[in-house]
């Protein structure tokens, strides 16, 4: 089976990206042909680690980028279109990669593995500035109760829109918890499965 993972890093810099690293060499031991598109933000070897990269950044045009990057639709349309995945496995994609690549996968099956809750909170953490918890869906609350400046507001409520629009191309969401998933239920998406993270076996 031929399998292309997403994620916003190829880097093992944080959980995420060691897992994906993790399931595409697991995959590839069990003789499936899996490969990793990935941005080439936070890394100088991220060429040495994903099989395909598009263009990101960590500077201060991250948050416009990551509303929409071009570069990666670009390059994910036509990698789609050489390699012909059988299925496409998103972990991160609201950090570099935006909501601007989910039309293209209407036309094969996609799933979304969700490990924070970025999809519906535009910081991540469901966490008010003064550490109490986050009972509002994102929206004119994030800017109202100071979580986003202005700055950050406007081009991440803009993301939020388009991923909301365009959330349905995927066949499955799947939650790292039942805490996560409790999180993505409230924010609207339907159908919450959980998978907990593996563990390596004990030798």
């Amino acid at each position: 089976m031929k399998i292309l993972l997403v994620n916003d890093y190829a880097e093992p810099i944080g959980g995420a990206e060691v897992m994906m690293l993790a399931l595409r060499d697991e995959l590839r031991r069990r003789g499936h042909d899996a490969r990793l598109f990935a941005s080439n933000a936070q890394s100088t070897s991220a060429a040495r680690v994903a099989d395909y990269l598009c263009f990101g950044t960590t500077s201060r045009f991250r948050t416009l980028l990551q509303t929409a990057n071009p570069w990666a639709f670009w390059q994910l349309r036509r990698v789609l279109r050489e390699f012909r995945p059988d299925v496409v496995h998103v972990k991160m994609f609201l950090t570099q990669l935006s909501p601007l690549i989910l039309p293209l996968l209407k036309d094969v099956p996609a799933l979304y593995h969700v490990v924070w809750y970025r999809p519906v909170c535009p910081k991540g953490t469901k966490m008010l500035p003064d550490k109490s918890l986050c009972r509002v869906r994102a929206g004119a609350a994030c800017y109202q109760n100071e979580c986003l400046p202005m700055r950050d507001f406007i081009p991440l409520m803009l993301q939020m829109r388009m991923w909301r629009r365009w959330r349905k191309v995927f066949r499955r969401n799947i939650a790292n918890s039942a805490a996560t998933k409790e999180q993505l239920t409230a924010g609207g998406i339907e159908g919450v499965e959980v998978v907990w993270n593996g563990v390596p076996a004990a030798s």
